[in-house]
């Protein structure tokens, strides 16, 4: 038997607290995987990808999922904050316990709420399985966000925040539905402009991309 393993007799006396320390005594430690350069700023990370992956395996071994059940978000100007919570259930038993854990991700199109969930879930599962990897800065510096004004004080248009909130909010749904969103943005290009970011689009085709959304 390798040594990572348990007996699966065993497995099936274990209740939830036993297989989230079983999980924790399998993953030792994460190495990073990721590099950031910017400027001066470099810095190590570990992506979501494969702290996922390595979480997985011993989930599906031990019969644990984790489902998100809830979800707050915030959207100021490009930076998205969510606040998760999730819960890690026994499947054998139904026994769980929840976790609240908050993720932040800078978009200024339809991705800051996917970038701010995936952090959110790397580090419910970091903190959950008490995984040791060094500071973690995440991906985007905040000299990164500094030049791409992300930092700056604004003073936004009241109704543009107010559809550029309903279009992530909407697209975030249609996502979580099956809904292709990259099929989607190339129809809103056709109809408008070809874009990236909302704030390339004026008030009026920010206008018409809101209706296609909300039609898809």
């Amino acid at each position: 038997m390798e040594q990572n393993q348990v007996d699966p007799q065993a497995e099936k006396t274990l209740n939830l607290y036993q297989k989230i320390s079983e999980v924790m005594r399998r993953v030792k430690y994460l190495k990073k995987d990721g590099f950031i350069s910017f400027k001066s700023t470099r810095y190590s990370y570990l992506s979501e990808e494969k702290m996922t992956q390595e979480i997985r395996r011993h989930l599906l071994d031990l019969g644990l999922i984790i489902l998100p059940v809830n979800m707050d978000f915030q959207i100021n100007n490009q930076v998205t904050t969510v606040n998760m919570k999730y819960k890690i259930i026994d499947v054998q038993t139904g026994e769980y316990e929840v976790i609240n854990v908050g993720g932040q991700g800078s978009d200024s199109q339809d991705k800051g709420i996917a970038k701010a969930m995936t952090m959110a879930y790397k580090y419910m599962q970091r903190q959950a399985f008490a995984i040791p990897t060094g500071d973690d800065p995440d991906h985007i510096c905040s000299d990164e966000l500094d030049e791409m004004g992300v930092n700056q004080p604004q003073t936004p248009n009241p109704e543009r925040v107010r559809l550029e909130n309903e279009i992530n909010a909407m697209l975030m749904d249609l996502s979580m539905r099956g809904v292709d969103i990259n099929l989607l943005h190339h129809e809103c290009m056709k109809a408008v402009k070809p874009f990236q970011f909302f704030n390339e689009l004026t008030d009026e085709e920010l206008r018409r991309v809101y209706e296609i959304v909300k039609a898809a």
